[in-house]
């Protein structure tokens, strides 16, 4: 199988939410969801 190169271009959104007294950070996004499959 050929392997092809796929470049991808756009913002990523991050996500914050509150935790108690932390904060959790999280990713996403069109553009980075479209990377994530493509590299699966």
């Amino acid at each position: 199988m050929t392997q092809k190169t796929i470049a991808i271009i756009g913002e990523c959104m991050i996500e914050l939410s509150e935790k108690g007294e932390n904060i959790k950070r999280g990713f996403g996004g069109d553009t980075l969801n479209t990377a994530v499959y493509l590299a699966r």
